[in-house]
């Protein structure tokens, strides 16, 4: 289960993400809608480990993830809506694919 408890994200003091709580259980698929600069790009970042949240906190299976968190990258799957990461992924070598 993926946890956030109260997940907060101000920059300069300003509230991006304020006091956001929520459960998604494994298998389970969570919807988050919401107007331009409402903060859900934010609130994914966060949950991803891409931007460490000001306040708040997000557990995996119970435990807290925090940077880094190899156990919970494992079991994570995420598109971004613009492809920043891509050229930061590997895949397997071209033989793998030319395999008959």
């Amino acid at each position: 289960m993926l946890e956030a408890v109260g997940l907060t994200k101000r920059y300069s003091g300003i509230p991006a993400v304020q006091n956001v709580s929520s459960n998604i259980r494994r298998g389970q698929i969570l919807g988050y809608l919401g107007p331009n600069g409402s903060g859900k790009s934010t609130t994914v970042k966060m949950l991803t480990g891409l931007i460490e949240p000001s306040a708040g906190q997000i557990l995996f299976d119970g435990a807290r993830v925090h940077g880094g968190n190899a156990s919970f990258s494992r079991n994570l799957g995420y598109v971004p809506e613009e492809p920043h990461l891509y050229s930061h992924l590997t895949g397997p070598p071209v033989e793998f694919w030319n395999k008959p």
